[in-house]
């Protein structure tokens, strides 16, 4: 998921705590295409991925974008933090 992410490559991340929000979610911007799966029956998660996943392959040029963009400002802000 970092790798992909930092790599501007659009991700869906099935993900089961809080630790995922912070990487992809709050320095990537990619909170939408985060899939939390405690409490979610089977079919209800099946369900939502087929969304989220036909909602990333719609939207992928944009999450390109944006995922440069962020990288560009995750970076900066990694060597900002060197000094």
């Amino acid at each position: 998921m970092i790798a992909s992410t930092s790599m501007a490559i659009p991700t869906v991340a099935v993900v089961y705590g809080d630790k995922s929000y912070g990487i992809l979610g709050d320095m990537m911007g990619q909170c939408q295409f985060l899939l939390q799966i405690e409490c979610m029956k089977p079919q209800q998660f099946v369900d939502e991925l087929k969304k989220m996943v036909e909602n990333a392959w719609n939207n992928r040029e944009y999450m390109v974008k944006t995922l440069r963009k962020q990288a560009v400002i995750a970076r900066d802000q990694a060597f900002s933090m060197e000094d």
